[in-house]
């Protein structure tokens, strides 16, 4: 799959919504610095981007371990975007702010339980809900998150 996302690079490297989609599933590869690369080319080519971008940008930042600037990208992005509101938890936590990281992560829990169908997937686990919606393909990048899921308090 990488070697897809790769090509899609080559063919087009200045299609903005492409970089933005590659920096996610590069965060998800593990290759931290070349989502975050990619994520700024595509803010870059397309300076009227959506918010998803910046929720990608931020995936793609705590992936390479860039806690602080994760942070800053986080607070950009729109709370309708479930996810990001529990990776904005595991960056506090990662940052040691974890009274903060505690409220975030019961808002996102709050926000998981207020979908359809959202009380049921919290019951069997949302860090492990998130793990399979976030697929990490790297242990560590897995650890990482987990690590951080737990430090901010969100249920297993």
């Amino acid at each position: 799959m990488k070697k897809h996302v790769d090509r899609a690079i080559m063919l087009n490297p200045n299609d903005a919504d492409s970089l933005a989609n590659a920096s996610y599933m590069l965060a998800m590869y593990g290759d931290g610095e070349k989502a975050v690369a990619c994520g700024e080319a595509a803010m870059r080519l397309n300076p009227r981007y959506a918010d998803w971008y910046i929720a990608f940008q931020a995936t793609a930042l705590f992936t390479a371990r860039r806690h602080p600037e994760a942070l800053a990208a986080r607070i950009r992005v729109p709370d309708y975007f479930i996810d990001s509101t529990f990776f904005g938890a595991a960056i506090l936590a990662k940052l040691d702010r974890l009274a903060e990281a505690k409220l975030w992560a019961e808002k996102a829990v709050a926000r998981l339980k207020a979908r359809p169908g959202g009380v049921e997937q919290a019951a069997k686990g949302c860090i492990q809900l998130l793990l399979d919606n976030n697929p990490f393909r790297r242990q560590e990048d897995r650890d990482h998150f987990a690590e951080a899921m737990h430090m901010a308090g969100v249920p297993g």
